[in-house]
């Protein structure tokens, strides 16, 4: 029998701009979410532990052994099928200690006082949900009394009568707190070489905490990702493939052209098994740093290798197994979500949240794109839910060493978009933790309001689009890592002018996204990776007629690895970016493709791409190791102490543009670097046969300085008797001049104009350079 005692004490009662109703909770920012357990049929009178009968008083015990169960039985009914169902509600002030390791299917927990986990034993909950109400707790183990505990989600379907927005089926934070201690554990050890298949075991470069018998571990992919796997993504319309998988949106299902997104049913990368080489083992037995495995490995995990035989990167072995773990009664079913809003205190310590999340990546969908751009796509895929998600939290100031909440040593792995996101958040610890195989990105910072958030020693891993999704990129990422995504970074690109961000007491303070860099990004690789880092726009060094603003802060990148990696850098919109310590190593042995290079370094300039700035690096191995393309609005590609050793190509210019110089040239500057074994230094393609876009009398100029020592790059059509055939021949500002058959000589002297902007003083070559000629100048 439904009891009515309850909700007087919460009526009205608002915490953090979050109000509770008798039948809802109304977020700071209007969402409506429906009271699940309004009318619950247990309900706590005293604290207590929750197979006490006296912690209940007349209302039975949820899923124990009392008077209601021993009816069901004498009736011949199953005694797990009694408490089917029902709802719970704790009221603020008491105390409950879960006990049990139970699978009856409980309806909604909601929590006004504290529920917590009987440190003393293993506990299993099924449940609808777990409702966190602004006094609330959900208290899952302590420092030193780590929990060892389960919560499954019940596969029930949404009532959309009940609850349209589809918040239900997870577990719920409203304003209140959430701990989790489970046990401590390494995340992530690196083995001390390859592993190849048939092994066994696995010998680490130091001995995990934590690891125990029956840990599930995985072995990322890092084999080097060449084009054939950025190809079998899928189309991208109107263009070749890209290194970066990418897909359009059909303009019958969205109402646009241009609108990027995913169809549902698409053939992807993600679930091609041809592609994942990534792969889960379980521990056998481990004696210090040798792990012993239930089966033999099955794919190869290569390390990373220099031209001199040393090693540079091993593999990494991630342990995904925690003694608290919030997951799905069916991923194929619906999917339970975790979500945590308004002054909610975060402290998450060794828990998994795997198979979570329903938002899929797939139209017809309700995420934001649909929202912003109001297209008029509507339907059950509903956005923000997530394995793992802080929803506009604000916390309750700096409790956590200057953090607002902590996420530590934490998996997030299977979900169908995002795994591990930080939405409209700021001042939060994020360290230690796991997060992949997810079909788009594995860690998210959402709309670009999110500030000075701390990524520390983060693996992203598995089939995922991005393994970090930095639309708020004024962030740090400190030691972290991705193994085998499509994309290492994707920064950018959500932000814009006047937003609002949380300030560490949680007050909403004005925060102009184009202004600000990211707060310290150093000591972070990938390995396995189609592009390392996409630059895209709004990223610092924000642009304002195509210069940069004084205003703004520079993005610098320090000390940063790239392995078995398509290409580190690809710029895109109106960006800058500078990395100061790059150490990039392809694979040693050739890749065979058809559809070109699979080994580049670094790729410049997008349409309004304004500088590369690339300091102290070593690039190896490479088909193609810097791809300069002059293009746009760029201005400056300037690359300093570099060492390129044993490519194929070290450097190749591209002297062409779709869009135009705008009346400016670019300058290609190389100072200090060494260039060695490389079977070409420096080579040059002049967009022959590419009418459209071969622009012949654009600045574009390259210098090489040595020691103080500067001289000019020339190429062949600079030479002075160099014949201009029948290519488009425009000049920086667009126009065009008839130098058909003309000398460059000639075209100078008659026309005004010169090949890439200057006449080479001589014919003589350079053999190091072996297309170029090099030419001492005025140091500038």
């Amino acid at each position: 029998m439904k009891t009515l005692l309850i909700w007087l004490a919460l009526s009205g009662v608002a915490s953090a701009h979050i109000t509770v109703t008798d039948s809802e909770i109304i977020t700071h920012h209007g969402e409506h979410v429906p009271r699940f357990a309004s009318n619950p049929d247990c309900v706590a009178v005293q604290s207590g532990r929750w197979s006490d009968p006296e912690t209940w008083g007349s209302t039975p015990v949820p899923d124990c052994d009392n008077e209601e169960t021993a009816r069901a039985i004498e009736a011949g009914i199953d005694p797990l099928v009694a408490h089917e169902g029902h709802d719970v509600y704790i009221p603020e002030g008491f105390v409950v200690t879960y006990d049990l390791r139970s699978t009856v299917k409980l309806g909604s927990i909601e929590i006004a006082g504290t529920l917590r986990n009987d440190a003393d034993n293993k506990t299993l909950l099924h449940c609808d949900n777990l409702v966190i109400l602004p006094t609330g707790t959900l208290q899952q183990g302590a420092p030193g009394q780590p929990a060892v505990m389960k919560v499954v989600i019940n596969d029930k379907p949404i009532d959309l009568a009940v609850d349209p927005g589809q918040w239900g089926q997870g577990v719920l934070n409203f304003g209140g707190q959430w701990v989790i201690y489970g046990k401590p554990k390494t995340a992530a050890v690196w083995s001390v070489g390859g592993i190849d298949p048939g092994q066994m075991t696995l010998h680490l470069m130091s001995p995990p905490e934590g690891w125990e018998v029956g840990d599930e571990l995985y072995l990322p992919d890092t084999e080097h990702w060449g084009q054939e796997k950025s190809v079998a993504n899928g189309p991208r319309y109107g263009s070749p493939p890209a290194p970066i998988p990418r897909w359009y949106a059909d303009r019958a299902e969205t109402g646009s052209d241009w609108l990027l997104g995913y169809r549902k049913g698409s053939i992807r990368w993600e679930k091609n098994p041809v592609y994942r080489l990534g792969e889960s083992v379980t521990v056998a037995a481990i004696d210090g740093n040798v792990v012993t495995l239930e089966t033999p490995i099955v794919n190869r995990h290569p390390a990373a290798i220099d031209p001199d035989g040393v090693l540079r990167m091993p593999p990494i072995v991630l342990n995904k197994t925690r003694s608290v773990e919030i997951t799905s009664e069916n991923p194929n079913g619906t999917r339970g979500h975790t979500l945590n809003n308004g002054a909610a205190i975060v402290d998450h310590n060794f828990a998994s949240f795997p198979a979570m999340g329903r938002t899929e990546m797939a139209w017809p969908i309700n995420v934001s794109y649909a929202d912003v751009f109001d297209i008029g796509i509507e339907g059950t895929n509903i956005k923000a839910r997530y394995n793992w998600h802080l929803h506009h939290v604000s916390g309750r100031g700096p409790n956590f060493d200057g953090f607002i909440g902590r996420c530590r040593g934490c998996v997030t792995w299977d979900g169908p978009k995002w795994t591990h996101v930080v939405h409209g958040t700021s001042h939060f610890l994020i360290e230690d933790c796991i997060s992949g195989d997810s079909l788009d990105a594995a860690f998210t910072t959402e709309d670009g309001n999110e500030t000075e958030n701390v990524y520390h020693n983060c693996h992203a891993a598995g089939m995922c689009r991005r393994g970090y999704w930095a639309a708020g990129h004024a962030n740090s990422w400190i030691n972290c890592a991705a193994h085998g995504t499509s994309t290492g970074w994707w920064i950018g690109k959500a932000g814009y002018r006047k937003m609002m961000a949380h300030d560490i007491h949680g007050d909403m303070q004005p925060f102009d996204y184009p202004t600000h860099s990211w707060i310290e990004f150093r000591g972070c690789y990938v390995m396995g990776v189609g592009e390392a880092l996409g630059v895209s726009d709004r990223v610092g060094d924000w642009t304002d007629g195509l210069r940069i603003r004084p205003d703004t802060r520079r993005n610098i990148i320090h000390d940063f690895g790239c392995y078995h990696s398509q290409r580190c850098v690809g710029n895109y919109g109106e960006t800058s970016i500078e990395i100061d310590g790059l150490v990039h190593i392809a694979a040693l042995e050739p890749l065979e493709s058809r559809y070109g290079p699979s080994k580049w370094c670094i790729t410049s300039n997008g349409s309004t791409t304004v500088e590369v700035i690339v300091r102290n690096g070593y690039i190896a191995n490479c088909d193609l190791a810097i791809r300069l393309r002059s293009r746009g609005n760029a201005e400056l590609n300037h690359f300093e102490n570099l060492t390129l050793v044993n490519n194929q190509t070290a450097v190749h210019r591209m002297t062409w543009t779709r869009d135009g110089f705008s009346g400016r040239g670019i300058v290609h500057r190389f100072v200090d670097c060494d260039f060695i074994d490389n079977d070409i230094n420096i080579d040059c393609d002049f967009g022959y046969g590419n009418k459209s876009t071969f622009h012949l009398f654009a600045p574009d100029r390259m210098f090489l300085e040595t020691d103080g020592q500067v001289s000019q790059v020339f190429f062949e059509p600079q030479r002075p008797g160099w014949v201009i055939g029948d290519q488009n021949n425009r000049d920086a500002a667009g126009v065009l001049h008839d130098a058909d058959g003309l000398t460059t000589r000639q075209a100078a002297d008659q026309l005004g104009v010169a090949v890439l902007g200057d006449i080479a003083p001589a014919e003589t070559r350079v053999d190091k350079f072996q297309n170029c000629f090099v030419c001492p100048v005025e140091k500038n």
